[in-house]
């Protein structure tokens, strides 16, 4: 939505304005003790908003995501030449030029919100319908005025799905892992000498890996976020522009200091790639596709073994790992990317995490049949039984490939 920010002595000229443009754009009008922090699009002024002479580059400075300028010709020289700035003689010429700008600014920002949304229709890990039901409840989840931590697996990008969230505005992310434990405080608020990330104008902000924060930092952080533009100590967050936190879900062994934060945030689970099993040929065939068509290689996949093979597999390494057996199969073929995907299988953990026997069968080599029953052999401690229902096999079928390995 276009946000326009009008002194407040010209709101009875805008009163016809704010009816017509109701649900395209956002009016504020704020006195003339202090400039909002907000990154307005479009600043009209008055002659009684300054009080002195009118201080172009400083006014400017002040409104660093404004894009047009209207001031009054008694501040304004007709001499400036400024792609930003309007100058206005009489509150009959200011109306019309705002009115005409305005339509143009909202139509030009529907093409860029549309242009956004195709962005992510075309992104390759935003197919499929468990993908689809998962967006579709982020459109509609309730307000809540806690901070949003997007909390996901290793290997998937939660950037994105703070872009989609806030698809109206410029997001800087900041990767908390990526910064020194002694230099966090100042990246993120400054000193005397250089600001922090907090202290320059933004449009949206993105923390991501808060996982890697001791208990304090993560405390200070969620009270100064919860108390905008209100002093902490020696600490503030100034504005009202949008911050997202994200972070990596802990595992049974974790003992992160993020655990604290649950019931304070407002937390939203991303899918991994194992819970998304329908979506994985829709994104296989996308990033398949995509690979081809940028290497100029054509691939033909292999139908319903392939799809069952990669719907059963664990994927632990998530997107990443996925993207990676695209290129693999772009460049050795789906075979050997398939033989290649089972030979990683030491990374597996869990005995939930080893895919089903019988999808392989037709497909793959006879290594893989003894890498999986090794594997769940291990996971069961030998339990046969246990290992053969893993696996998805009888109990004779699992003593039979046993004798045959041996």
């Amino acid at each position: 939505m276009l946000k326009v920010f009008v002194d407040q002595h010209l709101q009875s000229v805008f009163e016809e304005i704010t009816i017509q443009f109701r649900k395209k754009v956002f009016f504020g009008f704020d006195g003339t003790d202090g400039i909002p922090q907000e990154a307005w699009d479009m600043v009209v002024l008055s002659d009684r908003f300054f009080d002195g002479s009118l201080e172009l580059e400083k006014t400017k400075v002040s409104f660093p995501f404004a894009q047009i300028f209207f001031l009054p010709i008694s501040k304004a020289s007709p001499s400036i030449h400024d792609s930003k700035v309007f100058i206005y003689e009489n509150h009959h010429t200011l109306v019309n030029n705002c009115v005409s700008l305005i339509q143009w600014i909202s139509q030009s920002m529907e093409y860029r919100q549309f242009y956004q949304q195709a962005h992510f229709s075309d992104h390759p890990f935003f197919h499929g319908p468990s993908m689809h039901a998962f967006l579709h409840s982020l459109k509609h989840r309730e307000w809540s005025p806690y901070p949003v931590l997007l909390v996901s697996e290793p290997g998937i990008d939660r950037f994105i799905y703070a872009q989609y969230l806030i698809p109206d505005c410029v997001i800087k992310p900041l990767r908390m892992g990526l910064i020194p434990r002694n230099q966090l405080h100042l990246t993120l608020f400054g000193d005397s000498f250089s600001p922090g990330v907090f202290s320059k104008p933004l449009q949206g902000l993105f923390l991501d890996d808060m996982h890697v924060l001791n208990r304090e930092d993560l405390s200070l952080l969620y009270t100064l976020l919860t108390n905008r533009n209100k002093p902490i100590g020696a600490y503030q967050i100034s504005g009202h522009y949008p911050v997202l936190l994200g972070a990596e879900k802990a595992t049974n062994d974790d003992e992160s200091d993020l655990r604290f934060l649950s019931g304070m945030v407002d937390v939203i689970d991303i899918p991994s790639i194992r819970q998304r099993k329908e979506d994985i040929p829709y994104i296989l065939n996308k990033l398949v596709n995509d690979l081809s068509q940028k290497l100029n290689k054509h691939i033909s996949l292999p139908e319903e073994s392939l799809w069952q093979m990669v719907k059963e597999f664990p994927w632990s390494g998530n997107e990443q790992e996925l993207l990676d057996f695209a290129h693999k199969i772009i460049m050795n073929g789906p075979i050997e990317a398939i033989q290649q995907l089972i030979d990683q299988m030491e990374g597996v953990q869990y005995a939930n995490q080893i895919p089903k026997l019988n999808p392989f069968l037709c497909q793959l080599r006879e290594n893989v049949e003894r890498i999986l029953v090794e594997k769940a052999m291990i996971t069961t401690d030998k339990n046969r039984k246990k290992a053969a229902s893993i696996l998805g096999i009888s109990y004779k079928s699992l003593c039979k490939k046993i004798k045959e390995v041996e």
